[in-house]
């Protein structure tokens, strides 16, 4: 598991993920090496190591012998949300990324990253309609295409309603978050009327 926030291990793989998923960082960029990274951030090689492992895993980076570390090319995904893309993919059991992917030939995977409770910040709040820094549930993922990353998402829930459910536990959800949320023999049997996406 990650580290805290505080950590050099854990601000290296924060801030790379993130120069990566925001472009910032282009594919086929060679990454800086090891000893640079451990002197940026003033750390350790083998913290430095963890870290790009960790990324490997993700598939963000690929290593070459005797060359370094560089971003993995992405694949051109086209993601298309709609209420009756939702409705067509919910009936067919599938998650939208999932079934998209699928449809234009490519090989879907939806990689759980962490599951943290933490104080929702301002839009948050506003996006689902409670009071600033209320506990929320959030499911970080990075989503893959025929092995490739395309997208990080960080799916927000108010703590109240799925603090005790499966959606607060680290593992994957068969179905989905939303057959949870849905199933009317669940624990919290609604229906999801609506939704906001913010990928990166």
């Amino acid at each position: 598991m990650p580290a805290g926030p505080g950590f050099p291990y854990q601000r290296i793989l924060d801030e790379l993920r993130d120069e990566i998923m925001t472009g910032t960082r282009v594919s086929d960029e060679k990454l800086p090496s090891e000893n640079e990274l451990a002197d940026q951030y003033d750390t350790t090689r083998p913290t430095v190591r963890r870290a790009l492992a960790f990324l490997k895993g993700e598939g963000l980076i690929v290593t070459r012998q005797g060359q370094g570390a560089f971003v993995r090319s992405k694949p051109r995904v086209r993601l298309l949300i709609s209420g009756s893309n939702y409705q067509r993919h919910r009936s067919a059991g599938l998650p939208g990324f999932n079934a998209q992917v699928s449809e234009q030939g490519m090989v879907p995977e939806q990689v759980l990253r962490e599951v943290v409770t933490i104080n929702s910040s301002a839009e948050v709040a506003t996006r689902l309609k409670i009071a600033e820094g209320s506990p929320v549930v959030v499911r970080r993922r990075t989503f893959l295409a025929d092995g490739q990353p395309v997208a990080l998402c960080d799916s927000c829930y108010p703590a109240d309603l799925v603090a005790d459910t499966v959606i607060a536990v680290p593992q994957r959800i068969k179905g989905g978050v939303y057959a949870v949320i849905e199933d009317p023999h669940g624990p919290i049997h609604r229906e999801v009327s609506r939704y906001e996406v913010q990928m990166r």
